[in-house]
């Protein structure tokens, strides 16, 4: 009896006794693309690889539209959910724990950027914040104080491009053929044979560099692909003139993807391109000494954006040598996504670090879904697990393949 009533007096004990302390997450900082957007070619460019005259869009060539503007303002409202105990509370007393930065350069990425800081804390007035003069080199660092040599970029792209294609060579060809029936019905290889017109593009497979940069079939794929993805996306009635659904979407975006991964993602330029971004993910995580061009996040910030491109999306995928798929999107950077960098403090103090990709499907941005929880895919940096990586070793996988002369003043 004796040893009975021991023995319940101790699992009594044991019962009140505080439980393990859960992780606290103390802070993120997001990498975003802006919302969808008009083709960026007038459409006199297009003509010329289409039967058809293109779909009209109601902005000019590269505005973010209304209904891009209503899909990203989802993804706030989405991301405000999950992060909510970060952001402005209704009373909105702690404004400055958001901060929003954009890339100036494009009306696409202001709006996307205001628009996420109203979704984010809704009634509390907080702005997003850009670069006034010039070409922000923290989203276009190849075109400032990173400069990419062209002959290095030559050789790392001539030697990626004939691999690429090799690996990926049924999907390629599918994506090709896909392709020139959306653009021209009628038309057949055999009509391409002597016929070097923009029509006959996707006949010829013909990708080359020139001076660094990519030409010919895969380059002229991307573009036409991506901008039929975008009148997609944009919810038309009749996308890529009744002959483009979600199936044969999948099968030309492979284009996109292909020349996105040797454009953006080749390590070598990634790293010229994402240096910048990937040491202001870093301050963010942790202090490091100031760097130019850096965005002024302040001290208590505890949600921090920044609003950029595909482009900035792939650098910092290419030079951390992480990818993904997202599925039912069938572009890997699509409007929207979002990158998360969130740090968190475990029950024994230490701090780790754990990423997640955000994004919307086509069918969502397509139709203005409301999301709840958005999709999402867990990513892990090199030589950590998806669930946690300690934040020596985020900080190393950040670190590691930065071009440190891009640092300097």
């Amino acid at each position: 009896m004796r040893y009975a009533l021991v023995l319940a007096v101790l699992g009594w004990a044991a019962a009140v006794q505080p439980s393990a302390a859960a992780p606290v997450l103390e802070r993120v900082v997001v990498l975003e693309r802006h919302g969808v957007r008009s083709p960026t070619q007038p459409p006199a460019d297009l003509a010329p690889y289409a039967a058809q005259p293109w779909a009209p869009w109601p902005v000019a060539p590269g505005l973010l539209t209304d209904h891009g503007q209503a899909a990203i303002a989802r993804m706030g409202e989405a991301l405000r959910a999950r992060y909510a105990a970060l952001l402005p509370g209704r009373d909105c007393a702690a404004r400055s724990r958001l901060y929003v930065w954009a890339d100036n350069a494009d009306q696409r990425t202001r709006v996307s950027g205001q628009t996420m800081a109203e979704a984010l804390a809704p009634g509390c007035g907080v702005t997003a914040g850009f670069a006034k003069d010039g070409r922000d080199p923290l989203f276009h660092a190849d075109g400032g104080i990173c400069r990419v040599d062209r002959k290095q970029a030559q050789a790392m792209l001539e030697a990626r491009l004939g691999p690429l294609l090799t690996a990926h060579r049924a999907a390629y060809d599918r994506a090709r053929r896909t392709l020139a029936f959306v653009l021209n019905p009628s038309l057949k290889a055999a009509d391409c044979a002597n016929d070097t017109s923009k029509k006959c593009t996707m006949f010829a497979d013909d990708s080359r560099i020139e001076k660094g940069r990519l030409r010919g079939t895969l380059a002229d794929g991307a573009t036409l692909s991506e901008n039929l993805y975008l009148e997609y996306a944009e919810g038309m009635p009749h996308p890529g003139w009744g002959r483009l659904n979600a199936k044969n979407l999948g099968a030309i975006m492979v284009l996109h993807s292909l020349s996105s991964d040797l454009m953006r993602a080749t390590p070598g330029l990634a790293a010229r391109n994402g240096t910048l971004i990937a040491r202001q993910i870093e301050s963010v995580l942790t202090d490091v000494p100031a760097f130019p061009h850096q965005a002024a996040v302040p001290a208590d910030a505890r949600f921090v954006l920044l609003l950029g491109h595909d482009t900035n999306l792939a650098n910092i995928a290419g030079m951390l040598g992480i990818g993904w798929t997202l599925p039912g999107e069938p572009d890997v950077t699509a409007p929207d996504t979002a990158l998360a960098f969130e740090l968190w403090r475990g029950d024994d103090g230490a701090r780790f670090v754990r990423v997640r990709l955000y994004y919307q499907t086509v069918e969502q941005l397509r139709h203005l879904t409301q999301l709840g929880r958005p999709p999402h895919r867990d990513l892990a940096l090199p030589g950590c697990t998806k669930d946690r990586c300690a934040l020596p070793e985020a900080i190393a996988a950040l670190e590691r393949h930065m071009a440190w002369d891009c640092l300097t003043p």
